[in-house]
């Protein structure tokens, strides 16, 4: 599996779900099943965190890939190619 970094987080206000937006750099060639991998983490990270934290209520927690880091890369490299262009 590649590195997987979480982006952000966002939570409704009624605190019942919180989004994690993640990436994953690396490992392009199995993609859609670390994303899946990862996306299935949410209950057991639910899980986790109820027997960590004393709360009311756990949130829902929603795992969401994040394609900003990918889109990043595709501008840095068009920017890239006109810079050379011009030299």
């Amino acid at each position: 599996m590649g590195f997987v970094t979480i982006t952000d987080v966002t939570v409704t206000r009624d605190l019942g779900t919180a989004n994690v937006y993640f990436s994953i750099i690396g490992g392009k060639k199995k993609l859609d099943k670390q994303i899946n991998i990862v996306e299935n983490m949410g209950k057991r990270l639910r899980h986790q965190l109820a027997s960590a934290v004393v709360l009311k209520y756990i949130p829902r927690i929603k795992m969401i890939y994040d394609i900003t880091p990918v889109k990043a890369q595709k501008i840095e490299t068009i920017l890239k190619i006109i810079e050379d262009g011009r030299s």
